[in-house]
């Protein structure tokens, strides 16, 4: 069996594995719900996530990485994690995940040809780019979301100080009194 069938034919096992750790990090209560609600609108969290993956999964386990595809498939599940307040280190932790899944289903396999070996380094070498890559955007969300908390508060303080007549708007000067 030739490497790509080798990981082709795993998909649907290890991406469930995948999936299964990934929403360990939400509360137990959620885990039922996260797996067994396929609804898209019921639990938008469960369908991005696992559509993600699944994307992943082909990505990180084809010969060469496409960078752009790369970030465009990491970048909607690393937004729900970034906007559900996870340390960066609870937020990544599902690549490194995936790295462990892969070693340890190569090492279960009785029969592993150098071919799967150099594929695997491959795959592991993919893993680590697609990690740099989560964390580039897990900071650019976090920034973004910290900025938009910030021009919040600023606004809801200017509108309290505006209506308890401590803070009054200037007025625009008429076109022939400006300098």
């Amino acid at each position: 069996m030739g490497a790509q069938d080798f990981f082709a034919e795993k998909k649907v096992k290890w991406v469930s594995l995948w999936f299964d750790v990934l929403i360990k990090q939400y509360p137990f209560e959620a885990t039922p719900f996260f797996k067994n609600t396929s609804d898209p609108f019921a639990n938008p969290i469960g369908s991005v996530v696992k559509k993600g993956l699944n994307e992943l999964y082909t990505l990180l386990t084809a010969e060469v990485a496409d960078v752009e595809k790369l970030r465009e498939a990491l970048d909607p599940i690393i937004r729900i994690q970034a906007v559900q307040d996870f340390s960066p280190s609870v937020a990544l932790c599902f690549l490194p995940d995936f790295r462990r899944i892969v070693e340890s289903g190569l090492k279960r396999e009785k029969q592993v040809t150098r071919e799967m070996e150099k594929h695997a380094e491959k795959v592991l070498s993919n893993i680590d780019t697609a990690m740099l890559m989560a964390f580039d955007i897990y900071v650019s969300c976090t920034k973004k979301l910290y900025e938009l908390r910030a021009t919040q508060f600023r606004n809801s303080v200017r509108q309290l100080l505006i209506k308890k007549d401590l803070v009054a708007e200037i007025p625009e000067l008429a076109p022939e009194l400006r300098f």
